[in-house]
């Protein structure tokens, strides 16, 4: 009799083990999760409010040029006619100086890219620099945030 109470006693044990296993394996699994989140959450808002920031700035431009942009991001690099600038930041959001013919920092984790079209219109947009590294152009659910700008034109 004693042995079999032993017996029972151990199984119960074990079963509450395994569910005290599962029940920490789901919690670790909310919680990476929860982070994984609060991180995305924070990128979508930080590109949000960097783009706004530049949004405003050229706004009050005539629309034919980036050069003011590059006065409140001095760490911006333009590409080809002057029509399109980008600037790199790293995981703290700190902008990242390009160096010498570099195109992609190793420490850039995001990137904005500014691209004058005509008629004073830009089109600003944020994505993360490690989804798109193999050098292909980024898909519309890589943008953190994209912003189409108009200048204030003064009516007459």
């Amino acid at each position: 009799m004693k042995s079999s109470k032993t017996g029972l006693f151990l199984i119960e044990l074990i079963i509450a083990l395994l569910l005290f296993a599962f029940c920490a394996a789901l919690c670790i699994r909310i919680f990476f999760k929860a982070k994984t989140r609060t991180v995305q959450s924070e990128a979508i808002s930080r590109s949000v409010h960097l783009a706004t920031s530049a949004a405003e700035v050229f706004k009050t431009t005539d629309g034919q040029s980036l050069e003011r942009l590059s006065a409140i991001f001095p760490d911006a690099s333009f590409r080809g006619d002057g029509k399109s600038l980008f600037v790199d930041f790293t995981e703290a959001w700190e902008p990242v100086a390009l160096k010498g013919g570099e195109e992609d920092p190793p420490a850039a984790r995001y990137r904005m890219d500014i691209l004058l079209q005509s008629d004073g219109i830009a089109v600003i947009e944020f994505f993360e620099l490690p989804e798109i590294r193999a050098g292909e152009a980024p898909k519309i659910d890589d943008y953190l945030c994209q912003l189409t700008v108009r200048t204030v034109t003064s009516g007459g």
